[in-house]
């Protein structure tokens, strides 16, 4: 896929405003590891036992008081659609009040099952405080975001939940020890590669690095060209309304290493999800010789 590049700005510019931020600092990368609990049929075949279980965050009522409400002021909310602490659906059901199951889908690792994602710029408040070198600040709509506060998740398309990886159109499940295998192959060769990546020295150069680094990934996987496109938005956003401000540069980096995370955090779960079920593919083909 061919991504619209964007240029930092690389001129010395003598700036008296900055953002009145908290210091941004990267989440650490979720430990992935579950199990499936399987039982044997009547050939002696390993099978997945149906998984129901009811989601504990939400008590199994598919609903919560809004998060995103509860971190900001606002006067409408893209999360609830209102304005104020109102209920929202469960960000770890997706608002089903079932847990997802493991090998189908996950909580969308960009927007953290929110379905939005925060703007750059202002954090998804909306609106930016201006602090000046005369200690004053000053309140504004966010040009970022046009004061919206966030941009829809592309690879979840708002929905909070993310399919496993499929092969041959077939749920992990179905697939066969060689298909489950190969295709571990090609995530864990991109999780190599892009667990160490660092932002080079311009935007443009980085957005096609980490293309290229997910380019036969996301073949497999994708969400991973979705999580391009929103990627592209949201840096946009942050150099349209935000290039002149003293922490531009920390900003944009902090917003390529969540995505590299983020996109780690996904491949992460596809990959435990294929052990499981290449550990009882595996079984099932020695019991069937």
């Amino acid at each position: 896929m061919q991504m619209k590049s964007f240029h930092v700005i690389g001129l010395v510019l003598v700036v008296l405003l900055g953002l009145a931020f908290g210091q941004q600092t990267l989440e650490k990368i979720p430990v992935v590891d579950f199990q499936r609990e399987t039982k044997l049929d009547g050939e002696g075949l390993k099978q997945f036992k149906a998984f129901d279980v009811a989601c504990e965050p939400c008590k199994g009522t598919g609903e919560l008081p809004c998060e995103h409400c509860a971190l900001h002021e606002l006067d409408g909310c893209v999360e609830c659609g209102k304005a104020g602490k109102a209920q929202a659906p469960c960000r770890t059901c997706a608002g089903t009040g079932k847990q997802h199951d493991p090998l189908l889908l996950l909580k969308c690792t960009y927007c953290k099952g929110a379905g939005w994602y925060d703007c750059a710029l202002c954090g998804g408040r909306g609106i930016i405080t201006e602090s000046s070198t005369d200690g004053t600040s000053l309140e504004k709509p966010c040009g970022g975001c046009k004061k919206v506060g966030r941009i829809k998740c592309n690879p979840c398309e708002g929905k909070r939940a993310l399919e496993v990886l499929r092969l041959r159109k077939k749920p992990l499940s179905e697939a066969s020890p060689e298909d489950l295998k190969e295709a571990r192959e090609v995530l864990v060769a991109a999780m190599t590669e892009l667990e160490p990546f660092e932002p080079l020295d311009r935007a443009s150069k980085t957005t096609k690095a980490l293309e290229k680094i997910v380019s036969r990934p996301s073949k497999l996987v994708p969400e991973l060209k979705d999580m391009l496109e929103l990627m592209e938005e949201v840096q946009k956003g942050l150099a349209r309304a935000g290039a002149n401000y003293t922490n531009f540069t920390e900003r944009q980096t902090f917003q390529f290493l969540t995505f590299r995370d983020r996109s780690v955090h996904l491949m992460r779960h596809d990959v435990r999800a294929i052990d499981v079920c290449l550990e009882r593919a595996e079984f099932n083909a020695k019991v069937g010789k």
